[in-house]
């Protein structure tokens, strides 16, 4: 399990993409991406699903083992 900040890093730099890339394709200021691969950001849904649409992968996909939606308690 790893939490999003660490899978959109992950993936972003598996595509090759700087943050400016992926801000660019996803439709999500840089700063945002910034902030969220930092976890200084928890990102809305529809940035989430920005995001897995500029990596062209369902939100499902991209929500896979990541456990920052774990349910805790």
């Amino acid at each position: 399990m790893m939490r999003i900040s660490e899978k959109i890093r992950h993936l972003r730099q598996e595509y090759g993409w700087s943050q400016s890339e992926l801000s660019r394709k996803a439709r999500v200021p840089q700063t945002t991406i910034s902030g969220i691969e930092r976890d200084r950001h928890f990102p809305t849904l529809k940035h989430l699903f920005q995001i897995a649409s500029a990596f062209g992968i369902s939100l499902s996909e991209l929500l896979k083992d990541v456990d920052d939606f774990e349910r805790r308690g």
